[in-house]
């Protein structure tokens, strides 16, 4: 009975032991569990809280980096409208150019259309030896050469068939303001004398001082007693510049 007892006695301590040893596992176990639990995760979380430089850090980094890409786009978009400008004013260049281009033909086409005013600023009107006068009866017109260069050419009317223009060589040798003939009932403005009662004049004006539309309409057809008769701005500047004793020719 004793040795039953012993025997019975030592498993019983052994299970005693076993149980003890799982209750300490057991608690191990838990403590571990505990230690990796959510409490200690928002110890975690209070640690980032509790260093904002380190997150300011990394927000600050992702604005650099959008304002790096910001200010390259504004790089882009200034060379954008600086390659604009520098077209634009290459276009406006050309166009200068052109324009420049176009004036200097103008001026050379306009020159090679109206020697007579291109000549005309380098005239002497002191001697009448650099000029000479022309009639083309058939034409009806007159021209002006300075140095045998045409420098006016004037649309006129000489004298009818019954009444016509002397032809031949002749020289101007008095001028005057106007004059007025009873005889025809008609005056004119700006006389040359050329050759006896034959002038250069204006078209012809009634008594009252005014011009007779019919005369000014036949310019350029026969239409005079035998003078020739100019637009008076025309003969008023053959009057104001030409001197006298110009050589005159008729045909």
């Amino acid at each position: 009975m004793r040795n039953f007892l012993k025997k019975g006695g030592n498993k019983i301590l052994a299970v005693i032991y076993i149980f003890l040893i799982c209750i300490l596992a057991g608690m191990v176990i838990v403590s571990c569990t505990e230690d990796d639990g959510p409490d200690n995760m928002m110890t975690d979380n209070n640690h980032f809280e509790d260093n904002p430089d380190k997150i300011g850090s990394v927000n600050s980094n992702s604005e650099k980096l959008q304002d790096e890409e910001v200010g390259e786009d504004i790089v882009d978009n200034d060379s954008d409208a600086l390659v604009e400008e520098e077209e634009e004013e290459d276009a406006g260049g050309e166009e200068s150019a052109e324009e420049g281009g176009q004036t200097e033909g103008e001026e050379m086409q306009n020159e090679e259309e109206n020697p007579e005013e291109n000549v005309e600023e380098e005239i002497d009107y002191s001697s009448s030896d650099n000029f000479r006068i022309v009639v083309d009866l058939s034409v009806q017109k007159v021209f002006v050469y300075y140095k045998d260069k045409l420098i006016r050419e004037m649309i006129c009317s000489g004298g009818t068939v019954e009444k016509p223009t002397p032809t031949g060589e002749f020289t101007t040798t008095q001028k005057g303001p106007d004059f007025f003939n009873p005889k025809y009932n008609q005056g004119a403005y700006y006389w040359i004398k050329f050759y006896h009662d034959y002038l250069f004049h204006s078209v012809p004006f009634d008594k009252n001082g005014e011009f007779i539309q019919e005369e000014i309409e036949k310019l350029g057809t026969p239409a005079s007693h035998g003078c020739i008769r100019l637009k008076l701005d025309e003969v008023k500047w053959m009057y104001d510049m030409l001197p006298l004793g110009i050589k005159v020719r008729i045909y």
